[in-house]
């Protein structure tokens, strides 16, 4: 799996592919939005590139793209951002490719962009999401309550961030052991 710039043809893919699981989904969905929707997509973010978002495409190792992996609110003068990754096809989840597209996107952040601290805020029952935070070191902060509406009812988000240094520390750890 590898990260790389989305071009207008990736947004197009995933726009088609996105299915939604499960009875709740775990961000708002747009369900019949014409392709249109994916060139309006692709233009916000290269509007927002290396400001206040750096998007990602996931592809596999054979070049087919998967998801989506951003950092956005990126906040310069406070070396802060909060993440979002997705995945398109419920195929393609669970298979640790969340876990690999995260921990290139947090390297990124602090080794390259030079960023201090990543948050993340699922809606509160998604547990892959939270799984794959703390396997990558994030820590819970806090709940945000009644932050997510659908389908008539509310629901909470969960906050998750890591700092630069326990960044650092976990990987000392995994390089010495």
């Amino acid at each position: 799996m590898v990260l790389r710039a989305l071009e207008r043809e990736h947004c197009h893919t995933l726009w088609e592919m996105t299915e939604i699981a499960g009875d709740v989904p775990t961000e708002h969905v747009q369900p019949g939005l014409a392709q249109e929707q994916a060139d309006k997509w692709f233009e916000e973010i290269q509007g927002k590139q290396g400001q206040t978002g750096v998007d990602f495409g996931v592809f596999t190792l054979e070049g087919k793209v998967i998801g989506h992996v951003q950092l956005h609110s990126i906040d310069w003068q406070d070396r802060s951002a909060e993440l979002g990754l997705g995945f398109a096809r419920v195929s393609d989840r669970g298979k640790g490719y969340g876990t690999n597209a995260l921990q290139l996107i947090v390297r990124y952040a602090f080794e390259h962009l030079g960023l201090h601290r990543l948050a993340a805020n699922p809606v509160a029952f998604n547990s892959p999401a939270i799984r794959v935070l703390e396997k990558c070191g994030f820590q819970l902060e806090g709940h945000q309550r009644d932050a997510f509406f659908f389908g008539g009812r509310w629901y909470d988000r969960v906050n998750y961030s890591i700092l630069e240094a326990e960044f650092r520390q976990l990987s000392d750890v995994q390089t010495s052991g």
